[in-house]
């Protein structure tokens, strides 16, 4: 496997040059299938002559292994995906109940979200809209309402007034 030094992941040779403990280009592809396989970082960090999980971290997040660990987190987001295929039918089965199954496939949604927003994220959008609008044209509006609800309502027969009342 990948070469290691005591606990760190750097140290210098014998000419006081420094020297990687690991050699990322062996080991980041192993970690890689590890992930796309479906094991947890944090279950095989440290182990088997790999590095820590900050240290597993750190280097995948780097710009050279960056899209290769977004493709991994992908594949095991589809294998999420394969794992509610075998909920819901455990649940049509009878193995689980109902309220299980519907626990057992939300933990796996999220995590399927978690590990790739960008195809089963629920997203929520945000929208800002800017509205101007002035105060004559509100008054417009009201008045050309008032003029078609309530003058045709006022509207009566008017009858001329005489000048004097008659007894």
């Amino acid at each position: 496997m990948a070469k290691k030094r005591g606990n760190t992941t750097s140290g210098r040779n014998e000419n006081g040059e420094f020297e990687p403990a690991y050699d990322w280009a062996v080991v980041v592809p192993q970690i890689l299938d590890r992930i796309m396989s479906g094991e947890s970082v944090h279950a095989f960090a440290g182990t088997d002559g790999l590095p820590c999980k900050r240290a597993i971290l750190y280097e995948c997040l780097k710009p050279e292994w960056v899209e290769q660990y977004q493709i991994a987190m992908e594949v095991r987001a589809e294998l999420d995906g394969i794992e509610i295929d075998d909920a819901i039918n455990h649940v049509a089965t009878g193995e689980y109940t109902p309220q299980q199954g519907r626990v057992i496939i939300e933990g796996l949604h999220r995590r399927m979200a978690h590990r790739a927003p960008r195809k089963y994220n629920e997203r929520v959008q945000i929208v800002n809209h800017t509205v101007e609008v002035s105060i004559k044209d509100i008054l417009k509006r009201g008045e050309a309402r008032l003029r078609a609800e309530l003058i045709p309502a006022i509207e009566v027969e008017a009858k001329p007034v005489p000048d004097r009342l008659e007894d």
